[in-house]
């Protein structure tokens, strides 16, 4: 509540914070209180090969910046599935690497 509280506070932007209100802050801001309220309300997902939760990272930081940058819903949706595939890919490889060690 409090890292909520202090983003909300520190001014106005054109990202959402999806509190069921209408604040806007500014995208850094809201990528993290969105992202920590998924952690929180427990909407991770888990990418089993990457050991990842990747949505709950991914997700907020991209529908901020998108918002900020006035992009569309369509490619928001682009942007995310090819980030996620190649965010899985590498992570995956990074974590095969580290336990071959």
């Amino acid at each position: 509540r409090r890292q909520r509280q202090m983003c909300i506070e520190t001014g106005t932007g054109e990202s959402t914070v999806f509190d069921g209100g209408s604040r806007r802050v500014d995208p850094v801001s809201a990528a993290l209180v969105n992202g920590a309220a998924s952690h929180t309300l427990d909407f991770d997902d888990l990418h089993n090969p990457s050991i990842i939760h990747l949505a709950t990272v991914v997700i907020p930081a991209a529908v901020a910046v998108a918002e900020a940058c006035h992009k569309s819903g369509k490619a928001l949706l682009t942007a995310l599935s090819q980030l996620g595939d190649s965010a899985c890919f590498a992570w995956a490889f990074l974590v095969f690497t580290a336990y071959v060690r």
